[in-house]
């Protein structure tokens, strides 16, 4: 069998997988639910169906929702990840992982809004980050920030204590949400009110954003001007910046984050193809331009 490398990239909502081998061919294993020790029940289970699907491998590198942050959960996950691997393996934050693909040569700040939202960058020194504190105390901008908005607004004027601008009928009804006088909160509570769930309801209100909802605009708006700030607190004058994850499909943002900082820069590759670059050097394969251009180029098309 050939020798292979391993990237797990963790999320608080997905977990995704890519294998290298050493003649540069990449297989996706398939995605699990988020595993982030910090509020996810369950996350051995999700992450240890990707190392299960990545027997025998020379090197792992493994992005870890919020590793680095809480000690006990770090803890946590190095002891499961022991159990489940015995070769060598490098374990960092989900976002440095998402930051050494936009910016190989580590010269740039990444801007990452998915279920949370951080800001990560270096410039010749430490990496800085910016945010990433979870959704009790932060995560402005990120997905569950901007659901939770949402569902805020539409029950302030549910109880009068804002205009009726129908923001909240137009809400329920994208979101199928049960058809009584508490049904947006019914439709929540049906997971369990879970990070996911809450973070589901961006795409919603983009979409009503594009039909023209002021209030939607609104919210998308207040989540840009969140995400520049964390940008902003982290870069460098004249360094490029970038942006990755569910949040920036929506065009609204992204268009406002480039009138405060200009064009944004496509990450050089995805966080999982960064990744298995970095285990392939760090297992001390021969990692050849020819070899790495060739999982590159691959890398785009998945």
């Amino acid at each position: 069998m050939d020798r292979t490398v391993l990237c797990i990239d963790g999320g608080g909502t997905k977990t995704a997988g890519l294998v290298a081998d050493v003649h540069g061919a990449l297989h996706t294993l398939t995605p699990a639910e988020g595993c982030n020790p910090q509020d996810r029940l369950g996350w051995q289970n999700a992450l240890g169906s990707l190392f299960d699907q990545a027997p025998g491998i020379d090197f792992a590198v493994i992005g870890m929702p919020g590793f680095g942050e809480v000690p006990k959960h770090d803890t946590e996950a190095v002891n499961f990840i022991k159990t489940k691997i015995s070769a060598d393996h490098l374990i960092i934050n989900d976002v440095e992982l998402a930051f050494r693909g936009a910016f190989p040569d580590r010269n740039g700040v990444l801007v990452l809004a998915g279920t949370g939202s951080m800001a990560i960058g270096q410039a010749g020194g430490d990496i800085r980050r910016s945010g990433g504190w979870g959704h009790w105390l932060g995560d402005e901008g990120s997905a569950f920030w901007i659901g939770q908005q949402a569902l805020s607004r539409a029950a302030a004027e549910l109880d009068g204590r804002t205009p009726h601008v129908g923001f909240a009928a137009k809400l329920a009804d994208a979101l199928d949400a049960p058809n009584h006088p508490f049904g947006l909160l019914d439709w929540a509570m049906q997971d369990g009110s879970s990070r996911a769930r809450i973070a589901s309801v961006a795409r919603t209100v983009d979409d009503l954003s594009l039909s023209g909802d002021v209030t939607a605009r609104s919210i998308l708006g207040a989540a840009a001007c969140h995400l520049t700030a964390l940008a902003q607190s982290v870069l460098h004058t004249s360094q490029p910046w970038a942006h990755a994850g569910s949040v920036f499909q929506s065009t609204h943002i992204t268009d406002a984050m480039t009138q405060s900082l200009g064009p944004a820069k496509p990450p050089a590759t995805s966080a999982l193809v960064g990744g298995v670059l970095h285990a392939a050097t760090l297992a001390g394969w021969d990692t050849s331009p020819a070899w790495t251009d060739k999982v590159m180029s691959q890398g785009t098309h998945l």
